[in-house]
């Protein structure tokens, strides 16, 4: 697949989202609603899904594509992880072995339940990365002996359940079962756009379904605010509707942005810096809970909470950049040797 950089954009989005909704500052002063910037994580699995999907779609039936499917994902995602969970593991929170297994080994999450996560704050955002790689070791294999229509019917059939279990079980929203429907959203857009490809729909047709169903869901989080109020025995599942809805916006507008990479329209998402957060994002959400930290512990008391802010974000960009040059770019170029040849 060629490289669509509006997607770049749509990830500096998403991190953006993640960024503002953990600054101490936007909890004292953006409204109650701020909170949901949360679903920036959402907007990464609808990405992810999609990326993931098109990969296997398109290279599942060259030789060696589990193995090179596998290595290349682990060069993506390992480094990165194991050096920051390692790290703060061992000398920020000096883990028992039995839960630092659970996080080398992407458990954390499992069953339904990332509480182990979010009980060490410097670790929190690694419940999504276990979310992410549950997915990269299952979905591949679904995709080898299962046909594209039934891989869109088994996504169909799993999209309400994040909202059943809600209804019916205990658990939290840190977990694929209760937040993998991002995941799901995006793998159908990518069968969604291969199945409209082999049929020739035209173009303006496959636009118009997609701004059809984005102004669809638009109604959705207004509908459920409306009909589940925030006590009641459906008040469970009001957060896993909105995400819902919210995730095939997401789906519509990547794959608007596919469909229309490099179109005049799309002139903003296409601004470098934009792009190139969105390039080192997966940096910035790795590293911004240990940067806010710090920052709060030791420069806080020094600075107006807007400047502290401000510092915060500029940090966490600049570690980045640094993990990205010396750290994940050397990993990613061994990428090569596990191209998807024919």
């Amino acid at each position: 697949m060629s490289r669509v950089y509006e997607l770049d954009a749509i990830r500096a989005i998403a991190i953006i989202m993640v960024l503002v909704v953990h600054l101490p500052f936007a909890k004292v002063h953006l409204p109650d609603a701020y909170w949901r910037l949360q679903y920036g994580v959402d907007l990464f699995f609808v990405l992810s899904g999609y990326l993931i999907t098109d990969s296997i779609v398109r290279y599942k039936n060259r030789p060696h594509f589990l193995w090179n499917f596998y290595v290349r994902r682990s060069l993506r995602i390992w480094p990165l992880y194991y050096a920051t969970v390692l790290i703060i593991a061992l000398f920020r929170y000096r883990l028992p072995a039995g839960e630092l297994v659970r996080f080398l080994t992407f458990t954390q999450s499992v069953p339904l339940s990332g509480k182990l996560a979010q009980t060490y704050p410097l670790l929190a955002p690694t419940w999504s990365l276990a979310v992410e790689e549950q997915f990269y070791l299952v979905w591949p294999l679904v995709a080898l002996v299962l046909s594209s229509k039934k891989m869109t019917w088994i996504l169909l059939a799993l999209l309400p359940l994040p909202i059943v279990l809600h209804a019916t079980v205990e658990c939290d929203i840190f977990n694929i079962a209760s937040r993998g429907h991002g995941l799901a959203m995006g793998a159908l857009l990518t069968l969604t756009l291969s199945r409209w490809e082999e049929t020739a729909l035209p173009k303006r047709s496959r636009v118009k379904r997609l701004l059809a169903a984005a102004a669809f869901a638009a109604m959705g989080p207004v509908l459920v605010f409306v009909a589940v109020s925030n006590r009641g025995p459906l008040s469970s599942m009001k957060f896993p509707s909105e995400v819902f809805f919210f995730d095939v916006i997401v789906a519509c507008a990547t794959g608007l942005a596919v469909l229309l990479s490099g179109h005049r329209l799309l002139w903003p998402l296409r601004i470098p810096i934009l792009c190139r957060i969105g390039l080192i994002s997966y940096g910035i959400y790795m590293c911004h809970t240990y940067v806010y930290y710090y920052v709060k512990e030791y420069l806080f008391p020094f600075l107006w909470p807007s400047a502290g802010a401000i510092v915060e974000l500029v940090a966490s960009y600049g570690m980045a950049e640094l993990t990205w040059r010396f750290l994940e770019q050397p990993f990613l170029s061994m990428k090569a040797k596990f191209s998807y040849r024919e």
